[in-house]
């Protein structure tokens, strides 16, 4: 298996960045980045049916399937291990902003090592963010 240096499957674009959407994306590469980490995306909005079986790891906002969401993460499963310092989850490393984050019928089977706060499915909620299977 191969070995990415700092990128994601999907990545923001635009001026300034943004959210992404992304559906039916899988990632079988390792992903080794100095800061923000994820199997498929860096910064989600609506993600679905995704799936990542790479190593994850990164210092901070590490996530199996993203490093942060914005809205909706559903039907996604993340079997890679995932490590990092500071917000790291097997699905999502944290919902930085307060508002509705929904994350739906996802499930982790790789193992979540963490150094700092924030370790588990979703490394870090912020009010308003809530699981639901």
């Amino acid at each position: 298996m191969g070995k990415l240096l700092a990128t994601r499957l999907v990545d923001w674009s635009g001026a300034g960045g943004g959210y992404v959407d992304a559906f039916d994306c899988v990632n079988y590469g390792d992903i080794d980045a100095a800061l923000t980490a994820s199997g498929i995306c860096d910064m989600g909005r609506n993600i679905s049916n995704c799936r990542n079986y790479g190593k994850v790891s990164g210092s901070e906002y590490v996530g199996g399937i993203c490093a942060t969401v914005e809205s909706t993460v559903e039907n996604c499963v993340n079997k890679g291990d995932v490590k990092g310092a500071w917000q790291t989850g097997g699905i999502v490393g944290a919902n930085p902003f307060e508002g509705n984050v929904e994350i739906k019928m996802c499930r982790n089977y790789g193992n979540i090592e963490s150094t700092g706060n924030g370790s588990a499915d979703i490394g870090r909620y912020r009010r308003g963010a809530y699981r639901k299977d």
